[in-house]
């Protein structure tokens, strides 16, 4: 069942989506793997520009503003990165017990925005982009947070 009532039905299979993930420091694309477009933020003056290396030194000072990589990825097309599948993203909205569905005297799941990587939990495309990139450290395994259980 699919929702043709909204804008981006109209290039539902056609979309692709770019997507910036959070870069370790210890976690490099193997030889055999796609290399991804990285940037950092906060962004740095270069250093012939007027005041830069005071801007610089205050930014480093402050460890909240480290500098921090990420890796620009793009989906194939017709992919989606918050699509669960139908029963979880039904849950997602609708709640995790089958009485609060006809009853729904709680907040929607969706008002849950503890996770600090995304607003909304990620589906698989997200960890498919992450091995196809190498960024995930060899001996680890796609987290699952407490919405993206089934």
């Amino acid at each position: 069942m699919k929702n043709l009532t909204t804008i981006e039905s109209l290039d539902r299979g056609h979309r692709t989506w770019f997507l910036a993930i959070h870069v370790s420091g210890t976690v490099m694309p193997s030889s055999g793997q796609q290399h991804p477009i990285t940037v950092s933020y906060p962004f740095m003056p270069n250093s012939s520009e007027t005041g830069a290396a005071e801007v610089r030194e205050k930014y480093l000072r402050r460890p909240s503003q480290q500098p921090r990589k990420f890796a620009i990825v793009e989906t194939r097309p017709g992919d989606n990165p918050w699509d669960l599948g139908f029963y979880r993203n039904f849950k997602s909205v609708m709640g995790d017990r089958w009485w609060d569905w006809p009853l729904p005297f709680k907040y929607s799941p969706l008002c849950d925005h503890r996770n600090m990587v995304s607003e909304f939990p990620f589906g698989p495309v997200v960890d498919r982009l992450k091995k196809q990139y190498g960024l995930l450290p060899a001996d680890s395994h796609p987290r699952v947070n407490k919405n993206q259980q089934s």
